[in-house]
């Protein structure tokens, strides 16, 4: 029986079109057509057509045909597949091709997987294989766990943080939130001043009463109160009074006297 009547007889046997064959192998009809014809497959599909029509590869190799003689007598050729050499005056039973191992099976045979549902190397939980020994999926699980773990207390550590952050502005927190300037409006002799307050957060119905002291050379220091007020202050933004003096003096400081305000 030569090469292409053994290839086709098979494909028959086993039920496949040239059609489905072609596809299942990822290859043309036409290519499928030609090794029927005769024509040697490629070696990147031979253990694929091998397996498909459960034929060994030696039979596709020698075309099927028989020790006596035929067309091609396997003591006067030499192949080579995959590390099997078919060698001058070697029997076809020493010849017998190894069949190649999937990337899977070579994963299973370095990880010791066992078939044994009670052997230590089983999958966790049985079924099918995933890739993993027992030890990696436990290792897997114990990351898992302790990674949720962290996660879990940094966001408790800023939800409670949240929850006890300040809502309202106090004489004792007040600088955390605002800052506070006295600002002349000239460079020199300046008969007004502004008191300018800037958020550093989000603010809300501020209300900030303060004592600015001025002095001068020739007489006795006095005081101006003055009072800023804000519905809304968003972070930077800023809120300012003016403050006239009728005589030329020079701020000396100021204090803050009361401050209310909700914080967001």
């Amino acid at each position: 029986m030569k090469r292409g009547e053994l290839l086709s007889d098979k494909r028959i046997e086993k039920g496949f079109s040239v059609s489905a064959l072609a596809q299942e192998l990822g290859v043309p009809a036409e290519e499928v057509e030609r090794w029927e014809a005769g024509e040697l497959p490629d070696s990147e599909h031979l253990l694929a057509l091998s397996g498909l029509l459960e034929i060994s590869v030696e039979d596709i190799l020698r075309g099927g045909d028989n020790a006596d003689g035929g067309e091609e007598n396997a003591d006067s050729h030499r192949f080579d597949f995959g590390g099997v050499r078919k060698e001058r005056g070697e029997s076809f039973a020493q010849e017998k091709a190894a069949p190649q191992e999937s990337y899977y099976e070579k994963l299973h045979k370095k990880i010791r997987y066992s078939d044994n549902p009670s052997g230590p190397d089983y999958r966790i939980g049985g079924g099918e294989y995933n890739g993993y020994s027992k030890g990696e999926r436990l290792f897997g699980y114990v990351v898992f766990v302790l990674f949720t773990v962290v996660i879990v207390i940094m966001l408790a550590v800023q939800f409670t943080g949240w929850l006890a952050r300040p809502r309202a502005l106090t004489m004792e927190n007040y600088r955390d939130f605002i800052e506070i300037d006295v600002v002349p409006t000239e460079s020199f002799n300046p008969d007004d001043y502004v008191l300018r307050v800037t958020a550093k957060e989000y603010i809300t119905d501020l209300r900030l009463t303060v004592r600015v002291k001025f002095g001068h050379f020739y007489d006795d220091d006095f005081f101006e109160t003055v009072t800023v007020s804000a519905g809304v202050l968003r972070k930077d933004d800023t809120a300012e009074e003016t403050i006239h003096i009728s005589e030329i003096a020079f701020d000396r400081g100021f204090e803050v006297l009361s401050i209310e305000g909700d914080l967001a």
